[in-house]
């Protein structure tokens, strides 16, 4: 396996859900924390930690990407987020899962748009983007 990056994503959402989708579906190199929303660098669990280094040592040069954990990015990483955590400014007009989807050069279809949609604005975004009632 030659991985050239490395995606550390807490699944406590369903624009977590949607980019562990994403990232699957281009088979990237994944590892998945449990951690509830609010996630960060430091609390990552054991085995996660394990795995990265695990996965570290069989491909030196991978680049870690985070998704969304407060604090600073361990393992000279980088974190991909549209949030602020106290004093850590990473608001971007763009949601994580667009984020992603750039990296991955993924167009998102309407049901992705309307998760981005509401990670940033909720229901009210949701209705700006026109969304129906349905969804």
């Amino acid at each position: 396996m030659n991985t050239k990056k490395i995606w550390v994503v807490p699944r406590n959402d369903l624009e977590a859900t949607e980019i562990l989708r994403l990232l699957e579906q281009y088979k990237e190199t994944v590892v998945v924390s449990r951690q509830a929303w609010g996630a960060s660098w430091e609390n990552l669990e054991a085995e996660v930690v394990s795995r990265v280094e695990e996965l570290l040592r069989q491909n030196p040069g991978a680049e870690i990407i985070g998704i969304e954990f407060a604090g600073a990015p361990r393992w000279g990483g980088r974190n991909i987020d549209h949030h602020r955590f106290g004093d850590s400014d990473r608001s971007s007009e763009k949601s994580s899962i667009e984020q992603v989807a750039e990296q991955l050069g993924h167009e998102l279809n309407r049901y992705e748009r309307l998760v981005a949609e509401n990670d940033k604005g909720w229901i009210p975004a949701l209705l700006a983007a026109g969304a129906t009632q349905g969804e």
